[in-house]
């Protein structure tokens, strides 16, 4: 994969786009740094309860295969609007749920429409 980001690469910067994880870090000093990542994909089960389980523990899994510890999530979700709410509902109470398994609070995130 090409590197996509601006300029040159910072100091900072342990794991970027060229070496295509699913995760990045960043240095914050000479012990830690910070695994940021972000996952959105397509349902992979019928069940909205375990597809937003799967989801969540996916997106976490990123962080550990980095060597992190998740400190907190943020939810991403683009739902039609032609599907029930509580629908939606269910997918984030599955999603909560693995987050609370990992003492990972959800602290926000983004919603969008699609039509």
């Amino acid at each position: 994969m090409r590197d996509l980001s601006p300029g040159q690469r910072p100091r900072s910067l342990v794991v970027g786009t060229e070496t295509s994880d699913d995760a990045a870090v960043w240095k914050l000093d000479a012990r830690r740094g910070l695994v940021a990542t972000v996952d959105f994909f397509a349902p992979v089960v019928d069940e909205a309860r375990d597809y937003g389980w799967i989801a969540a523990a996916n997106s976490l899994s990123d962080v550990y295969a980095m060597g992190g510890k998740p400190l907190y999530a943020l939810n991403i979700v683009g739902w039609p609007r032609s599907q029930p709410f509580e629908l939606l509902g269910e997918i984030l109470a599955g999603g909560a749920e693995a987050a609370r398994e990992a003492d990972c609070p959800i602290v926000g995130g983004h919603s969008v429409d699609v039509l």
